[in-house]
């Protein structure tokens, strides 16, 4: 009795161990603490590292193939035929061993993934909490994008409001720009060509602008890159959990139901404490949200919305497009519209903002996102456009010009509804407080000279918008001007420089330097 008391208690511990192990081996990857040491970012990277090498699907899908390829080889069939294969003409043993195969080799790496993270400490930790709830172990944890829960489900359709407007494409500003517009006594070759284009099926347009025009707008969506940056990012992500106290959530749109990571830096908190960038006693830290759209190759992990979030006592949530690091879909217009909706629905009624307390700021092509926002919610307080353009048309006007016009037509096909952003028509809809910021030395909104910069386009599209009363020759003069040279120059009573002087304020910044404290939103 004693023996089979014994026998039994090692068949329980036996199959506890298999137990905890198989469910190790299932659970989703860990990436590192919220607060983690150096030494426990290092070991759980080294603990994915192993345990990847032992994925059920790169064990067992290999395999299989091997299995198909044996089986078709013992048939006496030619090695160069192997596309040939059929599941039909395989016998019903061979088809039971490939089944076999497939479901140990499965049962086989899950176990050594198991294995391999029941020696973790930190692992073990995290898959306790992780069953007992996947949402509070996202406040201890950054684990696996894919398996955090969802943390809240917009119903918004706001964004139907930006798939109903006309196709918006923002028209050349400048003089000179009037060459690249199809003239009318142009030859037929270019009318026809444009045509042709114009009478393109939207599928193959569609298709045509994700082949080539998406890998140039958004690069940070392209397989390489995020390969590239996946571990940079990672560890990008872990600093903001540990230094900042950020909260991570992962939000899901109306639509399409994609999924939108987001991180959410919340000042609310330390409004009895004094914070950096407080004006005053009356300003209380957080009161205000600052909603970050960031550019093509940028990501929230290293957004300078923080500082300018930090400097200024907002609270500050920021988000990757869709495509981009963790978040689902592809990029375009109409996904961004659908989550950029979707982020502002979450920062209303899950986060508590008013309208009247968010402010929307855009980075280079997150200003076309912000616009859209603002359009969507016209009681949001104000947009910031920062180093943004006009419209892609307009920022693309030096390349343009030196294609040959079927070439130019070909490209505002492709580009299309679907990568137009046109983010001045966009600004021109909104009503509230607008904030432009042109950086002098940034090189891909500038192409010569300061009247070059496509802000100064996208300043001219929302003052015509406005009806504010001004020559475009003398803003143009005057906006190549230093701030020394304007303030010399001598003024004139109701004159396009009065006006001008209103809105116009000069800063010293570099190109990737945030905007510094002094620069009020308010």
């Amino acid at each position: 009795q004693h023996s089979t008391a014994s026998e039994r208690a090692q068949g329980y511990i036996m199959l506890h161990l298999l137990s905890t192990v198989w469910r190790l081996g299932g659970s989703p990857d860990l990436h590192s603490q919220v607060r983690p040491s150096v030494e426990a970012f290092d070991a759980s990277t080294q603990l994915r590292a192993a345990s990847a090498l032992y994925h059920p699907q790169r064990v067992a899908i290999p395999v299989a193939v091997l299995w198909l390829a044996a089986a078709k080889l013992s048939g006496r069939a030619s090695p160069l035929r192997l596309h040939t294969l059929s599941l039909t003409a395989l016998s019903p043993k061979t088809l039971a061993a490939v089944v076999l195969t497939l479901l140990s080799s499965h049962v086989a790496g899950r176990i050594l993934r198991g294995v391999i993270r029941r020696k973790s400490p930190l692992y073990v930790a995290f898959a306790d909490a992780y069953a007992a709830s996947p949402a509070e172990a996202a406040l201890a944890f950054d684990y696996d994008f894919r398996a955090m829960p969802v943390a809240f489900v917009s119903t918004s359709v706001q964004h139907r409001i930006i798939q109903s407007l006309p196709p918006l494409v923002a028209t050349a500003t400048n003089a000179e720009d009037t060459s690249t517009q199809p003239s009318r006594s142009a030859p037929s070759s270019s009318s026809s060509s444009a045509s042709i284009f114009n009478y393109l099926p939207t599928p193959l347009l569609n298709a045509l602008g994700y082949v080539t025009a998406r890998p140039l707008i958004y690069p940070g969506s392209l397989a390489i890159v995020r390969a590239s940056m996946y571990h940079h990012i990672q560890k990008m992500r872990a600093n903001l959990l540990a230094d900042h106290r950020v909260r991570r959530a992962k939000i899901q749109t109306q639509a399409t139901r994609l999924h939108i990571d987001t991180m959410f830096l919340d000042l609310r908190p330390f409004a009895n404490h004094t914070t950096r960038g407080t004006r005053s006693s009356s300003s209380r830290p957080g009161r205000k949200l600052l909603i970050v759209c960031e550019g093509n190759l940028s990501f929230y992990e290293s957004s300078i919305g923080f500082e300018v979030a930090m400097d200024r006592s907002y609270s500050m949530l920021a988000w990757n497009r869709p495509g981009y690091a963790c978040s689902t879909g592809r990029p375009n217009c109409n996904s961004e519209a659908e989550a950029v909706c979707a982020v502002v629905d979450y920062a209303i009624n899950s986060l508590g903002y008013a309208p009247e307390d968010i402010v929307m700021y855009g980075w280079s092509l997150g200003g076309c996102a912000a616009a859209m926002a603002c359009c969507m919610y016209p009681n949001i307080s104000q947009l910031v456009l920062d180093a943004t353009f006009n419209s892609i048309e307009d920022l693309a006007l030096p390349i343009l010009r030196g294609l040959p016009q079927p070439l130019r037509n070909f490209a505002r096909a492709v580009l299309g509804p679907s990568y137009a952003f046109p983010v001045g028509a966009y600004a021109s809809r909104f009503n509230g407080r607008i904030l432009i910021v042109r950086r002098e030395d940034d090189a891909v909104m500038t192409s010569s000279g300061r009247t070059a910069n496509t802000a100064v386009n996208l300043l001219l599209t929302v003052l015509r918008a406005r009806n504010i009363q001004f020559d475009e020759t003398q803003l143009r003069r005057l906006l190549a001007l230093t701030a020394d040279e304007a303030a010399l120059t001598p003024r004139r009573p109701n004159s396009t420089q009065d006006v001008l002087k209103k809105y116009w304020c000069t800063v010293p910044l570099s190109h990737n330097e945030a905007l510094p404290p002094h620069v009020s939103f308010d």
